[in-house]
């Protein structure tokens, strides 16, 4: 240990108040570092973790794929693990929804639970071939109804339609039946979720089942896979997808949140909102380190024009004061980001619920909620910004300090430059505050620099709490329009394939009466397309409607509500609802509107257009109604 070593840390005792503010200070901005570096890891993790309890971990799924193929798969080195589901056949179920009318039973491999999400919701998974897991859709949109330890006989086989055999999720054929069909049964052991949409595809003619693997190769698989090289696989999964000649989904979600660019993440907005933050955090922080290094040096700077006088040079001068900066941040670094860590852990545990809320996460469970997730790396990054943000906070005041001559240091010559009379101050001051405003005025004109260091620090607490305050706000308003259309608290769907429109009625009519229900709306509606003269569409949205010639066709929604929602919608948008209501010329309400989003492959760009689709307020359409 070197003179100038020691005469740092005896420095550093003799100005024990000093010491402990300076520590303080660097322990505050230390843990507002490793609150934001640790939210970024945190949020992340959040998001894969939330990704994969509703769909699974797997990167991608090709589908009918042959054993012969799955076994050149398992070879390729592009993938990391590999599960599979044994496309074991389709049975009818008794579903009275037409468009799905089957139960398509798949045969899971022996780590398959671990790659793609099955949310249990009562019950256990198969342990032996001859138990099954059912969806709940199976129930609430086939109206199919199973409970754990029924038995199912089941005519397993595959579906045949007129060119052959079909494997095909898009819809059924008008003259399709199943054909090679097998005895097979069954013991339900369970029920789980409905399967995500990348692993059932909502038009898909089936309600997927789960089972244990068969020992038959001959049978078709759906493998789900993990790669090792997520970028290079995502830039060409439809060239692995065309080599096996299959179909071929993307987990997107996972990628997404892993960082990964797939058109669309939220990643770079978490980072740019961190270094946005890391960056306001910064200043405050200089200010605040700055303030205090630099009061000391003013107070040593007749000791450092002695230790200048003795020989010392200047950049042991610079030395002593950075190596009193690391000093304090040896002690206050470790609090600091143990003192963040425990901050902002507690602020998850407090604000989970609104997090899942805010996220409109569909499984909640305790392996999926907001919660601290310590990490080297931004433990690492919080511990070098701060480093390198005392640093610079020393550095400053002791460059100006060399700038003075040894004489000028010792005599402090610099610390007070004022002349003739600079000390009077203005009678409107003297009046206003008194005398003690008038010597508060003279100090302030005797040392300005020393002043002016606290007026900045001032500045910073208010920029800061400004900048904090708006982001807030700016939160709570992108919250508030995400979820300004949704005004009801619970929402029932019928299916006019399941119920008949009486059963519907009646059943919305009980639903109206529970107890706790305040108001209601009834809404019945279709997706149609209609067809108008080119000239009626507005030039904005003529690239983004379908135009042939002189004619042009759009689709639009048709949504008929009870009438005292239709009365409640007028009023609110000042229309006088009794226009509304003649039978002989019936109109409508039509808010023209049009949202269309555009991916460019090529840029990896959004093209966002809004807008309205026709330049005329008449919109002229026929409705057949049929009882």
């Amino acid at each position: 240990m070197n003179v100038f070593t020691k005469y740092t840390i005896e420095s550093l005792k003799k100005n024990r108040t000093r010491t402990i503010v300076t520590i303080i200070g660097i322990i505050l901005s230390v843990a507002m570092f490793t609150a934001v570096t640790e939210s970024i890891v945190s949020g992340q993790q959040y998001l894969v973790n939330t990704a994969i309890a509703t769909i699974g971990s797997f990167h991608g799924s090709y589908s009918y794929l042959t054993g012969e193929q799955l076994e050149e798969l398992s070879q390729d080195k592009t993938y990391e693990e590999i599960e599979t589901l044994q496309n074991i056949g389709y049975a009818e179920i008794g579903s009275k929804n037409e468009y799905k009318p089957y139960l398509f039973i798949g045969g899971m491999s022996e780590k398959f639970t671990d790659m793609v999400a099955v949310n249990l919701i009562e019950g256990r998974m198969p342990e032996k071939q001859g138990e099954i897991v059912l969806p709940r859709h199976l129930y609430t949109n086939g109206r199919v109804e199973y409970k754990i330890g029924d038995v199912l006989t089941l005519n397993v086989g595959e579906r045949q339609y007129s060119e052959g055999i079909t494997w095909s999720e898009y819809g059924l054929a008008t003259d399709e039946k199943l054909v090679n069909t097998k005895t097979r049964t069954y013991t339900v052991v369970g029920i789980c979720e409905r399967p995500d949409n990348k692993i059932e595809r909502y038009e898909k003619c089936g309600y997927t089942a789960y089972t244990l693997e068969e020992n038959d190769k001959s049978l078709g698989y759906t493998v789900f896979f993990t790669v090792k090289n997520i970028p290079k696989w995502y830039d060409d999964y439809a060239y692995f997808a065309q080599k096996l000649g299959t179909d071929v989904t993307v987990n997107t979600d996972v990628i997404a949140f892993k960082g990964i660019d797939v058109g669309y993440s939220i990643m770079p907005v978490i980072l740019s909102l961190g270094a946005i933050l890391i960056l306001i955090i910064m200043a405050g922080s200089v200010s605040l380190i700055y303030n205090s290094f630099s009061i000391s040096v003013s107070e040593r700077t007749k000791q450092f024009g002695l230790l200048r006088s003795i020989g010392a040079t200047k950049k042991q001068m610079i030395r002593t004061v950075l190596t009193e900066a690391l000093l304090l941040c040896a002690v206050a670094v470790p609090i600091g980001l143990f003192s963040g860590c425990l901050g902002i852990g507690i602020t998850f545990k407090l604000l989970s619920g609104q997090f899942a809320t805010m996220l409109n996460s569909a499984i909640q469970t305790n392996a999926v909620t907001m919660k601290l997730v310590p990490n080297v790396y931004a433990l690492l990054a919080a511990a070098l910004i701060s480093i390198v943000t005392a640093l610079f906070s020393a550095y400053i005041p002791a460059k100006r300090a060399t700038k003075m001559s040894a004489i000028e240091a010792i005599r402090m010559s610099n610390d007070i430059k004022i002349k003739g009379r600079q000390l009077k101050t203005g009678k409107i001051g003297s009046k206003l505050f008194g005398f003690s405003g008038m010597l508060a005025r003279k100090n302030f004109k005797r040392n300005k620099k020393k002043y002016r260091i606290t007026v900045i620090s001032l500045a910073m607490s208010l920029i800061l709490f400004i900048s904090a305050s708006s982001l807030c706000f700016y939160f709570q308003k992108t919250f508030d329009m995400d979820m300004e259309t949704i005004e009801y608290e619970l929402s029932v769907m019928t299916n006019p394939n399941v119920l008949s429109n009486k059963e519907a009625k009646d059943a919305i009519e009980e639903i109206s009466k529970t107890e706790g229900i305040d108001d209601y709306a009834i809404l019945s509606g279709i997706n149609t397309s209609y067809i108008t003269e080119t000239k009626n569409i507005s030039e904005k949205m003529k690239d983004f409607v379908y135009c042939a010639g002189d004619y042009a066709q759009f689709s639009f929604s048709r949504y008929f509500v009870n009438d005292e929602s239709f009365n409640r919608l007028c009023k609110e948008n000042g229309i006088d609802a009794k226009d509304y209501y003649n039978k002989d010329e019936p109109i409508a309400l039509f808010y023209d509107n049009m949202n269309y989003t555009e991916y460019d492959e090529q840029s990896k760009k959004e093209t966002h257009v809004q807008g309205e689709i026709l330049n005329t307020d008449k919109f002229p359409a026929t409705l057949d109604v049929m009882e």
